[in-house]
């Protein structure tokens, strides 16, 4: 996206505020998630129990600098760590990220579903810290706390508002399908393999996904609170907030009219333009 490759890219929130100091003026269009979804599983034989047991401990990540790295940080420097305290390792999801636990090269990986739920029934590992739910996000991070959306760069979005308010229509319609449908039927709607494989069964995937279900949010709308959250951990973590626009970093404009055209009703208080 950042090279034009494309228009749009299905990311975390917080890229729009690392990006700004760089002089890249990305922008989210519409907010999918009010809580990363994410959670922090470690084995029993890690000792891992609260943040500040993280010290000496290999901590799985999708990637290095990922979303996920960047929670492993916040989550850290909430137990009075740094990442100097802890060492970082790339085990993607699913069954990498299985195997990387089970073999011991990782004591404790941040994850989401369904890894999360064949982590359990396998009994590999469990939570420690839950940032799937909005609850479960307020408590660690301190508030509501924006991952998934769509982002863009705004010059692009300014000189194309027609397509973009399309895409956003589109998105804030099956936000809204999600919302009022159970777990069972979001699954019945996914690729058989995808549900039911060689790591989880469909009534697992279902099980899951009934617990997680919270992260999303039905209106497509950034939450009130949910950028100065991300803002303060990304200032906590050393960025140089000092010169960050938060304003310039989101829009809920699109989803706004999405949702009033559709004649759906926006339930997320919104965040205003100080975040």
């Amino acid at each position: 996206m950042i090279s034009g490759q494309v228009d749009f890219a299905g990311a975390w929130y917080n890229h729009t505020i690392e990006l700004q100091p760089k002089g890249k003026e990305v922008i989210d269009v519409v907010q999918l998630s009010g809580a990363p979804g994410e959670r922090l599983m470690c084995t029993d034989k890690s000792g891992v129990k609260s943040p500040s047991d993280i010290k000496g401990k290999n901590m799985g990540v999708t990637d290095l600098g990922s979303g996920t790295d960047k929670l492993t940080q916040f989550i850290a420097h909430k137990g009075g760590l740094s990442t100097s305290d802890y060492q970082t390792v790339a085990v993607h999801a699913g069954a990498t990220a299985i195997a990387a636990l089970k073999q011991g090269s990782a004591d404790c990986a941040m994850t989401t579903q369904p890894t999360v739920t064949a982590l359990t029934t396998q009994k590999v590992a469990d939570t420690v810290v839950d940032l799937a739910t909005t609850e479960g996000a307020q408590k660690a991070l301190g508030g509501a706390w924006p991952a998934a959306g769509l982002i863009g760069n705004a010059s692009w979005v300014n000189a194309h508002k027609d397509a973009t308010q399309r895409v956003v229509n589109a998105l804030v319609a099956t936000m809204h399908w999600i919302s009022e449908h159970s777990a069972a039927d979001i699954a019945n709607k996914l690729p058989a393999d995808y549900v039911n494989n060689s790591t989880i069964t469909k009534d697992q995937y279902i099980a899951g996904l009934t617990t997680d279900k919270g992260q999303f949010l039905p209106d497509g709308i950034m939450p009130a609170g949910g950028p100065k959250t991300v803002l303060d951990m990304e200032k906590q973590l050393g960025l140089d907030t000092s010169k960050i626009d938060i304003s310039k970093t989101f829009t809920n404009d699109y989803a706004q009219k999405a949702n009033k055209d559709a004649g759906t009703k926006v339930t997320t208080t919104p965040a205003g333009s100080d975040g």
